[in-house]
């Protein structure tokens, strides 16, 4: 069976734009650009492998494994070398409801500059 093919949204996030992709009713981040937004991708504008396992070893230990999916999503629309208009990558998503108790495990790095940190500093004080 063929998977669904997503086309993401743009979001406001840490003052970072991420897309986000809606699944029936739920919405998901794609994980990457959280982790950009918090200034934590490598060198190679990837995520490095400790925050990866990090992610998912703090989704194990709260029982919310499930909220980490892979989706076919529409990356680019400009470059037209897919049959719906963009180029089409797996991208691992994380569930928009799940991020607010991530986000307590991954504070954002001072490359981010002090809005980013400020938003998140205020945001923690809300949990």
């Amino acid at each position: 069976m063929e998977k669904i093919i997503y086309r993401p949204i743009i979001k406001d996030f840490l003052g970072e734009s991420i897309r986000v992709v809606q699944v029936g009713l739920k919405e998901y981040v794609i994980t990457k650009d959280m982790f950009k937004a918090l200034g934590k991708l490598d060198k190679n504008n990837q995520i490095d492998h400790r925050d990866r396992d990090k992610l998912n070893q703090f989704l194990e230990d709260i029982d919310q494994r499930e909220d980490c999916k892979t989706f076919k999503i529409e990356i680019n629309e400009e470059e037209r070398e897919s049959e719906s208009g963009g180029i089409i990558q797996e991208m691992e998503c994380l569930n928009i409801e799940t991020l607010p108790i991530v986000l307590i495990q991954f504070r954002p790095t001072a490359k981010r500059g002090e809005k980013a940190l400020e938003i998140w500093k205020a945001f923690m004080r809300l949990l």
